[in-house]
């Protein structure tokens, strides 16, 4: 009870300090930005704040009674960005609080879910063929095999490190590249690159390390997209922290530290503006705001009822003609991002704004137990690995995919999930389940996982 209390605390904190990077860089370096200016405008809930203040406090009551499970850290990560972040915005656009009551209703059934034995998951093991040294190499190879075929294709002539130029190039770098390759890749990115970043720290191979380095840095500059580039800081960061007496409570403290320092960073000197942004705008209040305008539209329009996906099977026609996210950035921005829409054709939003796009509350809760469903899924990833391998190996997707990024289909077929169940399917030698702490190498059993 007592490690439940503080953990709820160090979430409160983290809600203060929510409020200040909004209050005190988003509003006052975006706040004409179309995020914040082209919604919000109808009837104000003179309770907004309190409503929020108190649909948090709920949401941080049951994160505080997290578990050290891989899918209890992939909650956390939900919670503490894009569902606080929403809290906050919604306190202060005084707009969208019932749209918030069913987050936290759509977070609870995900996390219960999670929590679900599901005999359906059952994989055997005894025949696999891939182990964990094995793998490694396999990841390096497909690393490698990416950068070759895409500088075959005149990959070299997009190439670009430049954090303040990477929308110049990365259009065109993309249509280089082709439909097979662009998805290779983001299976690449998705979850392959960083579980051979966690499987290569647990196994203590640090010169592969620095060659999965040396590739996710080049792959950074051929594709311009800068969340690729974080994907190994990310994923030894999370596995270092994960060793540590609390991660939970480190993971909050970082998280309410990084966003202070950052708006602080800002009020000493608004010039140095890019920082700020990359995380505290893009990772924290992008998402959010996203959520937002999903809502907003959906509430007044027709639903898309999946016609732009490839699980609708065109079945439904879409009532706008075109995608759902070129419709959404056109109408908020005022601006006709069909060309970028087009090319680049997963919103930026998760399965919280894409499913209520998609079919209201009733697209929200079908993504709120399919979510549950796959997070439970990465908890049998302890079984071939560790527990900390499977979560610092899934972190990245999660984080800044699965429940930010794009929509829920997508995410499974396009960023690396599937890809995983099958690495897993295939794999030899599994492991006992072990502490998160725990360095020891997961010994050999012959069990199926259930």
């Amino acid at each position: 009870m007592e490690k439940k209390l503080h953990t709820f605390l160090f979430l409160v904190i983290y809600y203060i300090a929510l409020h200040f990077a909004y209050t005190h860089f988003m509003l006052e370096a975006w706040g004409q930005d179309f995020l914040e200016t082209s919604w919000g405008h109808g009837a104000k809930n003179e309770f907004a704040f309190e409503i929020s203040a108190l649909l948090f406090a709920i949401g941080a009551f049951i994160t505080a009674g997290l578990g050290k499970r891989p899918s209890d850290y992939m909650h956390l990560f939900f919670f503490i960005t894009p569902i606080m972040p929403m809290c906050v915005i919604a306190s202060y656009k005084q707009v969208g609080v019932d749209y918030l009551a069913w987050v936290m209703v759509c977070f609870s059934i995900s996390l219960y879910v999670s929590k679900l034995k599901i005999t359906a998951l059952t994989i055997r093991l005894q025949y696999g063929i891939i182990s964990q040294s094995n793998y490694i190499y396999l990841c390096i190879f497909i690393g490698l095999l990416i950068l070759l075929l895409t500088i075959a294709r005149g990959g070299l002539s997009f190439l670009n490190f430049d954090f303040s130029s990477v929308y110049e190039f990365r259009r065109d770098a993309s249509s280089t590249r082709g439909s097979i390759l662009n998805y290779l890749l983001l299976n690449y990115i998705g979850i392959i690159l960083s579980f051979g970043f966690a499987l290569s720290i647990y196994l203590k191979k640090y010169p592969l390390i620095i060659i999965l380095i040396a590739i996710n840095i080049l792959i950074f500059g051929l594709t311009s997209n800068k969340s690729f580039l974080f994907v190994g800081a990310f994923t030894l960061g999370l596995y270092y922290i994960l060793g540590l007496r609390s991660p939970k409570k480190i993971l909050i403290l970082l998280f309410c530290g990084i966003s202070s320092g950052l708006t602080l960073l800002y009020i000493y000197d608004p010039e140095l503006l890019e920082l700020p942004t990359l995380f505290v705008r893009r990772y924290l209040f992008v998402p959010a705001y996203a959520n937002f305008l999903y809502w907003e539209f959906f509430t007044t329009n027709p639903y898309a009822y999946w016609s732009d996906s490839t699980v609708g099977l065109g079945i439904v026609q879409s009532p706008y003609g075109v995608s759902t996210p070129r419709v959404i950035g056109s109408y908020f921005s005022g601006i006709d991002v069909s060309a970028r829409a087009v090319q680049f054709h997963n919103a930026n939003t998760g399965w919280l704004g894409s499913g209520y796009g998609n079919a209201g509350v009733i697209g929200m809760l079908i993504y709120a137990v399919l979510s549950g469903v796959v997070t439970n899924y990465v908890n049998y990833l302890s079984y071939v690995t560790s527990p900390r391998v499977a979560t610092a190996g899934v972190g990245f997707y999660f984080f800044s995919v699965f429940f930010t990024s794009t929509d829920l289909p997508a995410a499974l077929l396009s960023y690396g999930f599937f890809s995983l169940v099958f690495i897993i399917m295939i794999w030899r030698q599994p492991g006992q389940p072990i502490s998160l702490r725990s360095q020891r190498r997961p010994q050999r059993q012959r069990n199926a996982i259930s």
